[in-house]
Formats: structure tokens, C-alpha cells, sequence
């Protein structure tokens, strides 16, 4: 279970982006967050994993406080972070994940030539 209680973040002195936010997310909830621009839905996510510090309230994973015990508190969660947003990111990180695959494949061919060429012929 997640729990949110009373939680705050000001980037600004007296300019609060999340205020007092409530939130409780029983096991087993598939739960999103949809609002404009600005709206603290980041700024939620990141205090909710522990990236960010909280200015007021706490925040429970499965009633761990994530900033008393955060290293207890993040085994029990995953999280997959907004770093694809646009299109280009992800197309070079795939990019990347198929290179490294080719090259891994390559080399177990190389090493592997003589007998894999004894099983085809």
C-alpha cells in the first residue's frame, strides 16, 4: 500500500508545487496521474521513489517511511522514470540495446564458427 500524508514540495520559498496532498493506493491498484503542465504529477512521482526530498507530510510504501528507511522502503516498488518522454530517447536507447545485442551475437558466432557450420552442413 502507498500512503501519502499531508505532503508538500516548494522549489521556491512560499511557492508550493504539490500542497498537502492525500493519497492512499490499496495492493493490486493500477493508479496514473493526469493533469496539465505544472500540475506537481513529477514532482509527486519523484518524493513518492525517493529522488526527491519532501518539504511536509511522509510518505509510506507498504508503511515503510521512504525517507527514514529509503533503501527498505524502494524494495518494495519498481518504477519506470519519465526519461522517454519524446520519441528521439527512445529510439536511441533502443538503438543502443540492438547494438549491443549484434555485437554479442557476432562475437558467439566468431567463437563459435567452426562447430556451428558443422551443424548446418
Amino acid at each position: 500500500m502507498i500512503e501519502i500524508k499531508n505532503v508538500s514540495k516548494a522549489y521556491v520559498k512560499d511557492k508550493k508545487v504539490v500542497e498537502n496532498i492525500n493519497l492512499k493506493i490499496e495492493d493490486g491498484i493500477i493508479f496514473g496521474f493526469i493533469g496539465p503542465n505544472g500540475a506537481g504529477k513529477t514532482t509527486t512521482m519523484e518524493m513518492l521513489t525517493g529522488v526527491l526530498d519532501i518539504d511536509e507530510g511522509e510518505i509510506l510504501i507498504d508503511g515503510i517511511n521512504i525517507e527514514k528507511e529509503p533503501i527498505k522502503a524502494k524494495q518494495e516498488f519498481g518504477f519506470v522514470p519519465d526519461i522517454f518522454r519524446n520519441s528521439t530517447a527512445l529510439l536511441i536507447f533502443l538503438l543502443v540495446v540492438l547494438l549491443a545485442i549484434n555485437a554479442l551475437i557476432n562475437r558467439y558466432v566468431r567463437k563459435n564458427q567452426a562447430r556451428l557450420y558443422k551443424k548446418v552442413y
